[in-house]
């Protein structure tokens, strides 16, 4: 059975395995919404013939 501090030592890591995949989640949409803008600016170029 793991000891009180083996539990502490993995329950701190999962903790900061969950805020930085909270984090890598909120990076990866962030960079959804900019690609969408750019395709939605390049739609745009196209249509107005720029």
């Amino acid at each position: 059975m793991a000891s009180l501090e083996q539990r502490n030592h993995a329950r701190a890591y999962l903790t900061k395995a969950e805020e930085y995949f909270a984090s890598a989640e909120a990076n990866l949409a962030a960079e959804a919404r900019r690609a969408g803008s750019l395709v939605d600016l390049a739609v745009e170029i196209v249509r107005l013939g720029i």
